[in-house]
């Protein structure tokens, strides 16, 4: 595609859609692999990550196949120095790890990117959650203002600062989870739909590039955005040791 005459933004989002495109399909042929090698041994596919104050784990446990001694885990830092190992819960495997905490976090980071591009009040930092709502204006059928409101202040902002969801809370990826549904509930947890979050955000996703081809407001935003990130980088590059 010619890029040449398209608005600076336009570029932007589409070059934002290729890696995030990309890094969603990685994640999708992971998921696929590991459901395969769960369905040859016979268990249950479905996997969430939990809450922090609920320790942490995923439900339910894949006990079926595993040896009953602790898996550890290591990792060698640049330097070339062992770190310690790591003792993991009995009922954790290698398989388990779907990637569905950096996957909700991206796609927590495209609707408030573009919400705060679509939006018109001029102001450029005026809150996560105000972007959340307006990515999800025209949408609320599907996504309501509410359930925007919690994806950000329950989900987004516990996956960011505590690594986890907050308080019985959950995320999970399954191909039997509901097609119509942010957010379900299992056993005592509410679960945010992975698979239907990552799928309205990309069916938006499009507009929005579409969009921002005659979106006039969108540029400019852009390019003040472009200038808060200068003004940020200016004032704290020279603290580099």
């Amino acid at each position: 595609m010619n890029t040449t005459n398209l608005p600076e933004v336009t570029n932007y989002l589409q070059s934002m859609y290729h890696y995030y495109n990309g890094d969603l399909t990685a994640f999708i042929n992971r998921c696929n692999l590991i459901f395969s090698e769960r369905e040859k041994k016979f268990v249950d596919n479905r996997m969430i990550t939990s809450s922090i104050d609920q320790h942490p784990h995923h439900y339910p446990s894949p006990t079926g196949y595993l040896e009953s001694q602790p898996t550890y885990t290591g990792t060698t830092s640049p330097e070339g120095i062992n770190l310690p190992l790591i003792a993991l819960p009995e009922n954790i495997d290698d398989n388990c790890f779907l990637l569905t905490i950096p996957i909700a976090l991206a796609t927590c980071s495209i609707i408030d990117i573009i919400g705060n591009l679509k939006k018109n009040n001029g102001i450029i930092n005026l809150g996560t959650n105000e972007n959340f709502i307006e990515f999800f204006k025209g949408h609320y059928d599907k996504v309501s203002i509410n359930n925007a409101s919690v994806l950000n202040w329950l989900f987004r902002q516990g996956l960011s600062h505590s690594y986890f969801p907050k308080h019985k809370l959950a995320i999970g990826y399954d191909f039997k989870n509901p097609k119509d549904k942010l957010f379900f509930k299992q056993d005592d947890f509410i679960i945010l739909n992975v698979n239907y979050l990552t799928f309205i955000v990309k069916h938006i996703f499009v507009e929005a590039i579409e969009e921002s081809k005659t979106n006039s407001n969108m540029q400019s935003r852009y390019e003040t955005l472009l200038k808060y990130n200068k003004k940020d980088f200016d004032k704290n590059i020279g603290k580099l040791d």
